[in-house]
């Protein structure tokens, strides 16, 4: 990356379980961008928690994110898992949560002139995202870094900010299958010291969801048109290389996607912190579409999410009456 180049962040913006860590894996295998996971786990989890990167590594002996931290918080790698550290992550994580509440996440994404007139809590929680974000250009030499942090409130702090060519994908799920995901366990490699990522309720998974679209929402209206992407995880998980390509389209970027075939990729180790446990997968990948829940997902529980979600599906052209099922009605 020369001086002159515009450095680009793209934020993907979504409900869990919407693909983003996948496409996050997928764009990483492009020259010049770099996956950098979800950003807003990074003060109160992954760098206090010591947990361990995409590459198997933990973030302070991590060939990335070792320096990187050092750079953006002065602490060197040895120090980074100590009080020395603690004390600068405790303060941005209490930060980012007063961001995240009601009241101030609503400012940020119903204002277009919210992001410019901050608060001294959202100010940290965005000169501590840039620190590390312009720390990140330097060590790995990419023009393009991605941010899946998923909220919209992140994205609007980062757009604000006015330090980056700022991009967003919104990426969408139907939110049946959403739900029946996060039933599911993920298993966790050994390594990790957990057995599996954590599962969520019905009632949990919607609120979040509908909160997530909504805030979305919100946000387009502020986002110019030509950095702004719409994509069904549907969509993505059908025609994947041709999703990839609208991707790099948005951000000028002129390469290929890095696809082995129409629907499989080839991933190599990477840097994405947090997440889906597929960022720890590399080697021959296939996208294929996910229709599991539609069997299993029992009617009375699609009808639920239905009524939850009508205005979002009727948007996002989801079918609105109950898919056939295998399971049981409850």
């Amino acid at each position: 990356m020369t001086a002159t180049s515009p450095r680009k962040v793209l934020s993907l913006v979504g409900a869990g379980r919407s693909g983003s860590t996948i496409l996050s894996s997928i764009l990483s295998e492009v020259p010049g961008v770099f996956g950098a996971g979800e950003l807003r786990w990074l003060w109160a989890r992954d760098l206090p928690q010591q947990r361990l990167c995409g590459c198997g590594a933990a973030p302070s002996s991590c060939p990335v994110w070792g320096p990187t931290v050092e750079r953006a918080l002065s602490v060197p790698p040895a120090r980074q898992s100590g009080p020395e550290a603690a004390a600068l992550l405790r303060e941005v994580a209490e930060a980012q949560q007063h961001v995240g509440g009601w009241s101030q996440r609503r400012r940020l994404l119903t204002s277009p002139d919210a992001g410019r007139d901050l608060d001294p809590e959202a100010t940290r929680v965005t000169r501590a995202t840039v620190s590390v974000l312009d720390a990140l250009f330097e060590v790995t030499g990419a023009h393009t870094i991605i941010d899946a942090s998923k909220r919209p409130q992140e994205a609007a702090l980062l757009a604000a900010s006015g330090a980056f060519d700022h991009f967003v994908v919104h990426m969408v799920r139907d939110p049946r299958a959403v739900v029946y995901s996060w039933r599911r366990v993920k298993p966790l490699p050994a390594e990790t010291g957990r057995a599996a990522m954590g599962t969520r309720s019905q009632r949990r998974t919607l609120m979040r969801w509908v909160e997530n679209a909504a805030g979305a929402e919100l946000l387009r209206r502020h986002v110019p048109a030509d950095r702004w992407l719409f994509m069904r995880y549907e969509d993505f998980a059908a025609e994947p290389r041709d999703a990839v390509r609208r991707v790099l389209d948005l951000l000028g970027e002129p390469a290929d996607p890095p696809f082995t075939g129409d629907d499989t990729v080839l991933l190599g180790p990477n840097h994405n912190l947090s997440g889906n446990p597929n960022r720890f997968t590399t080697g021959q990948v296939r996208i294929v579409p996910d229709h599991e829940w539609t069997r299993q997902l029992s009617r009375r529980d699609q009808a639920m999410i239905e009524a939850t979600t009508l205005p979002f599906l009727l948007r996002y052209g989801y079918p609105v009456l109950p898919r056939r099922t295998d399971a049981a009605a409850r």
